[in-house]
């Protein structure tokens, strides 16, 4: 596609999964490698049918609560995420709230090996 059409031909969906240096990485090769300033964040793909379903649910365009919520949690399930890479603010908070309340639980549901 680059030799028969330019760089124009060439582009690359990002993630909102990746890491800060796979971010870099992939927009170095993408702008490096292809010359091509075509990268389009997975948020228009993503999140747009997000958006639509908080809307119709809860009447603005964001889940429901917020970071106090989780100062008030006594159970949190966590399942098919890795919140300590990919939500830090989350996973710290979290994890402050288990540490300073023995009573607070965390279940997590994983299907990978740490």
């Amino acid at each position: 596609a680059l030799k028969e059409k330019g760089p124009t031909a060439v582009g690359m969906f990002g993630s909102g999964q990746w890491t800060v240096w796979e971010g870099y990485a992939a927009l170095k090769l993408l702008k490096g490698g292809f010359r091509s300033n075509n990268l389009d964040p997975n948020a228009r793909h993503c999140m747009a049918s997000s958006v639509v379903g908080f809307m119709r649910t809860f009447g603005m365009d964001e889940p429901m609560g917020c970071y106090d919520d989780i100062e008030e949690a006594d159970a949190f399930v966590l399942w098919g995420s890795n919140m300590a890479e990919m939500h830090p603010v989350l996973w710290s908070r979290m994890t402050s709230r288990r540490l300073t309340n023995a009573h607070v639980r965390i279940a997590v549901l994983s299907t990978y090996e740490h």
